[in-house]
């Protein structure tokens, strides 16, 4: 779909961390019922104004609005999307002829269809945001009763609990592992490429190395260049 590929384009645009990378599903997810009801309040709308003209009795006339503003028409037109694609149908809105119940047939399988397939998106997109800090809270919560046990003093819980904290926020021990395993998998000219990127701005920066080695000297030493963190 189109919308498929403007989403792509844009995310292709800008980079996402783990904690946003959920956020934007959730986003895509809304902005696709937004669009798919747009669609059939379209079509809702266009069969009352048809069936209107054909046998003088649609949706639009019956709510008195046959003849009011395009867009007094639509945000009728989409709110009965709305409300049946939710299945709450309130009943004010009702099909008045055979185009309109027959119109309505195709919307409430498809409205169910979507109606459980958006639920279930959205318990497991909201499933994997709150994952990773309830992972931090049970280790947090077995570390905490750990030292009440063994009656650690106050300022080592704390600081305990602040390392736990930091190690969450950053998570660099299992990026750094994942993103070397993943460098390893491009092509050598790339893989050159993206550390003498990553890397050759570090190492120009420490005047020992660029005062006293050549440019392919640097070059070198950056492909061989890891990173590691001590705390």
């Amino acid at each position: 779909m189109e919308f498929n590929g403007i989403i792509k384009k844009f995310e292709d645009l800008i980079f996402f961390d783990k904690s946003l990378i959920n956020k934007m599903a959730l986003f895509k997810l809304i902005l696709k019922i937004l669009l798919i009801s747009h669609i059939f309040a379209c079509l809702w709308h266009i069969i009352g104004m048809q069936s209107g003209r054909i046998s003088a009795t649609s949706w639009l006339i019956d709510k008195n609005i046959y003849n009011k503003e395009w867009y007094v028409r639509y945000i009728y037109s989409f709110y009965y999307v709305c409300v049946t694609m939710n299945t709450v149908g309130y009943g004010d809105i009702t099909p008045q002829n055979i185009y309109e119940v027959l119109f309505n047939i195709l919307l409430i399988y498809i409205a169910c269809a979507i109606f459980a397939y958006s639920l279930n998106s959205i318990g497991i997109i909201i499933s994997n945001i709150v994952k990773q800090e309830d992972e931090f809270k049970n280790d947090l919560n077995t570390i905490n009763d750990f030292m009440r046990e063994k009656d650690i003093n106050f300022d080592l819980r704390m600081r305990v609990r602040k390392y736990l904290e930091y190690i969450w926020h950053e998570e660099k021990i299992d990026k750094v592992e994942n993103q070397a395993k993943i460098i390893e998998k491009l092509s050598d000219s790339l893989k050159d490429e993206l550390l003498l990127e990553a890397n050759g701005t570090i190492i120009r920066d420490i005047k020992m190395f660029s005062l006293n080695f050549s440019e392919d000297t640097l070059r070198q030493t950056v492909s061989i260049m890891k990173e590691m963190r001590y705390t």
